[in-house]
């Protein structure tokens, strides 16, 4: 049995990427300013929360690099430890677009891939980084609260 050949979903995946570069200016609204953002994710009054950490780490006329680590890991019931990706993403301000660049320690991404490959890496595998990295940002806007502040909820 033939498979049917992947076709890269580029309105889908310029949607993801359009819907996070919002989503990431409502998380850190002074971007373009400031060095760092923490926000706290879960309850305020505990004292179990982890940190989510937003680190510009390059700026340049039209875009942005900002790193986004977990500094506390979440303790998941009955599963162990469980760490959250870091994520490099590059912010494109004249377009309005937000884009995964790195994922743990994975540098580069094809927009597709031949399947099955190697690595076992998904065709639509930069898709798939960019549709996490919008339900991570919702979950954050949902349950993150600021940290420079006094734990005021975010929305």
């Amino acid at each position: 049995m033939k498979r049917e050949r992947y076709k890269v979903d580029l309105k889908g995946m310029l949607a993801d990427c359009e819907a996070n570069y919002a989503r990431l200016l409502q998380l850190f609204p002074d971007i373009m300013s400031a060095a760092e953002r923490r926000l706290g994710l879960g309850d305020s009054s505990s004292d179990s929360n982890s940190v989510l950490v937003f680190s510009v780490l390059e700026r340049t006329p039209y875009t942005t690099l900002v790193e986004m680590t977990e500094v506390h890991a979440v303790k998941m019931p009955g599963s162990g430890t469980m760490r959250p990706p870091k994520i490099k993403v590059r912010l494109y301000h004249d377009a309005k677009l937000a884009e995964v660049t790195t994922c743990q320690r994975v540098n580069y991404i094809q927009s597709k891939y031949a399947y099955p490959n190697e690595h076992m890496v998904q065709p639509d595998e930069k898709f798939q980084w960019n549709h996490f990295l919008g339900e991570w940002l919702a979950h954050c806007s949902a349950h993150g609260y600021a940290l420079e502040e006094e734990c005021s909820p975010l929305y």
